[in-house]
């Protein structure tokens, strides 16, 4: 029923991209991850299936399929 996603905060494309697909901002865990001696936070980002239902044909994509 849920969809979220995890990014780091310092990846603004990504966190706009998660945005623009309807997600919602639920949160920042904060110095999350340690990566080379430095922490970073991370941005949490959710949809609900009611919600991707209401919205996805509002939404311009070229659909593809994996083969």
């Amino acid at each position: 029923n849920k969809l979220y996603g995890k990014t780091f905060a310092e990846n603004d494309g990504v966190v706009k991209l998660h945005h623009y697909c309807g997600n919602t901002e639920e949160g920042i865990l904060r110095q999350h991850i340690r990566k080379n001696g430095k922490f970073y936070d991370i941005v949490v980002t959710s949809i609900l299936r009611d919600e991707w239902l209401e919205q996805r044909e509002e939404l311009e994509y070229e659909k593809f399929s994996f083969e």
